[in-house]
Order: structure tokens, then C-alpha cells, then sequence
């Protein structure tokens, strides 16, 4: 298992910067016909 996690870097950074809340998603859910959420791949 590698040292290095880019997750949990990125985890770190935003709670350091006062973050309440982090999570990760799988992109492919953006890309569903049924999803009515934003689309962060449009600021992308």
C-alpha cells in the first residue's frame, strides 16, 4: 500500500482551510440520465 493517498491529502488541505464537510465521488454518477443534481463537470 503506497504512502501517499491523494484523497486523504486532499482531506487534509480542506480541513486545515476549515472545511466542515469533504467527501469523494465516482465521476461516471455525474454522467447519469437519471441524476437532476449540479454538474461540476460544466466548471470544469
Amino acid at each position: 500500500m503506497s504512502r501517499y493517498s491523494l484523497t486523504g491529502n486532499l482531506k487534509e488541505a480542506a480541513f486545515q482551510r476549515g472545511a466542515d464537510l469533504f467527501g469523494v465521488a465516482d465521476a461516471s454518477c455525474f454522467l447519469s440520465p437519471d441524476y437532476q443534481g449540479n454538474r461540476p463537470q460544466e466548471i470544469m
